[in-house]
Formats: structure tokens, C-alpha cells, sequence
């Protein structure tokens, strides 16, 4: 079964994925990442600040990038 590896940046700070999951192909990683993406975007509990920006990066065992999900806020939502 293939490893996959998620990797989150905010910025300049990157979280590096340790371990990654074992999982049966590219659509369960897939599933993964978008259920990963919606939990960090659940947990803005304060709301996000105009000019936020993040990714996640899903990569496979020899590093090579499958998925790219990237987010920004252009507008802050206070205003």
C-alpha cells in the first residue's frame, strides 16, 4: 500500500508531515487531504485575517508532490 505524506505551510512556517498514511491509492489521499483542509479551515474559530495564505502539499514515498491545495483570504471578513 502507498505512503503518502501532508505537508502544511502558513507563510513562512512550514509543518512537515512525519510519518504519513498508508492508503490504498491517489483518491483515498485525495479524500484525506480535502477532510485535513476542512478541519484547519473549521479551526479559524477567530475568523481569518486578510492576506492569509496556506497550503498543503501531499506527496508520495519518493517525495514527489501529487496534490497542491492551496488557500488565501483576500478580504477580511470583519469589514
Amino acid at each position: 500500500m502507498p505512503r503518502f505524506f501532508f505537508h502544511i505551510a502558513q507563510g513562512t512556517r512550514v509543518r512537515p508531515a512525519n510519518e504519513g498514511l498508508d492508503l490504498p491509492d491517489d483518491d483515498a489521499a485525495w479524500q484525506e487531504a480535502i477532510s485535513a483542509c476542512s478541519e484547519l479551515i473549521a479551526d479559524l474559530d477567530q475568523g481569518p485575517k486578510a492576506g492569509t495564505e496556506w497550503q498543503m502539499d501531499v506527496t508520495d514515498e519518493t517525495g514527489a508532490v501529487r496534490f497542491r491545495l492551496g488557500f488565501s483570504v483576500d478580504v477580511d471578513p470583519k469589514n
